[in-house]
C-alpha cells in the first residue's frame, strides 16, 4: 500500500510547492516579496495599462505553499499551488484592523482568480487573473 502511495505522489501532474522539484520559474517566484506596480485589463477589445497609485500592496510566496499578502490596511494569508506556469491561489483570512481600499479588495479578487504566472528576468512578475493581469516587482530586502 505504501508503494502505491509513493508512486501516485510522484506523478508528473503533481503540484509543485517544494524546493527540490521546482522549475526555474518557480525558483524565481518563491521566497520573494512582490509589490504591485500596475495592472493590465481588457476592455472594449483592447488591453489597457493602469499604473497603481496605491502603495503597499504586496505578496510573498513561501516555499511551503503558503502566501502572505498586505492590503492597504490589513495583513492576509492563504495558499497557492503551481504546476509549470499555472497558478492557483486560495485566499485564507485577513486581520480586521480597518477598511481596505476598493482597489485592495480588487487586488485580492484578482489573486483569487489567478490562472498563470510568469517571472520576467528576476525582478518582475505577471499574475494572470480572469479579467486582469497584476504586474509586480520584487522588493529589495
Amino acid at each position: 500500500m505504501t508503494i502505491i502511495a509513493l508512486i501516485i505522489g510522484c506523478t508528473p501532474t503533481e503540484k509543485i510547492t517544494n524546493g527540490s522539484d521546482l522549475d526555474e520559474q518557480a525558483k524565481l517566484l518563491i521566497g520573494k516579496t512582490w509589490k504591485l506596480v500596475g495592472t493590465t485589463y481588457y476592455e472594449k477589445d483592447q488591453y489597457n495599462e493602469r499604473p497603481e497609485k496605491e502603495e503597499g500592496l504586496t505578496i510573498t510566496f513561501q516555499e511551503d505553499g503558503k502566501i502572505s499578502y498586505k492590503l492597504s490596511v490589513n495583513n492576509c494569508f492563504g495558499s497557492y499551488t503551481l504546476e509549470n506556469e499555472k497558478m492557483s491561489v486560495t485566499l485564507g483570512g485577513c486581520t480586521k484592523m480597518c477598511c481596505d481600499s476598493e482597489f485592495a479588495d480588487e487586488f485580492q479578487n484578482i489573486l483569487s482568480t489567478a490562472k498563470s504566472y510568469k517571472v520576467h528576468g528576476e525582478n518582475y512578475l505577471a499574475i494572470n487573473g480572469e479579467e486582469m493581469i497584476l504586474k509586480l516587482e520584487s522588493v529589495k530586502e
